[in-house]
């Protein structure tokens, strides 16, 4: 019998080669009629590799993966707006594939706890 296996956890630099696949997958998907294909071209997956780790070793993020059988399928990112209780939802993405599912859902959840 096949399971699948679900856990959330906070996100690391080692990770941000996987999230940045993500990143990129949600982006061809969902922004496609947005932007021209040139435009697209300039956001590759080294690209969304470099700002993925930025954001994550940012001193004032949280970041957090969904992951399904030890493959990264969503990230969120979040900001604290130095000591103020203020912040912002600096990015949320799930992979095409999983999209509909409530991931995003639950990421969402525990960006804004």
């Amino acid at each position: 019998m096949y399971t699948c296996k679900a856990m959330m956890c906070e996100a690391e630099p080692a990770n941000a080669r996987a999230i940045a696949k993500v990143v990129a997958a949600a982006w061809q998907n969902d922004f496609v009629d947005l932007m021209t294909t040139e435009h697209m071209a300039l956001f590759s997956r080294d690209w969304f590799e470099k700002r993925t780790l930025a954001d994550i070793e940012h001193i004032d993020a949280a970041a957090w993966v969904m992951t399904l059988n030890d493959r990264i399928v969503a990230y969120v990112c979040t900001r604290q707006h130095g000591s103020s209780d203020t912040g912002e939802l600096f990015g949320l993405y799930v992979h095409p594939q999983y999209q509909g599912q409530g991931i995003g859902r639950q990421l969402f959840c525990q960006a804004t706890q």
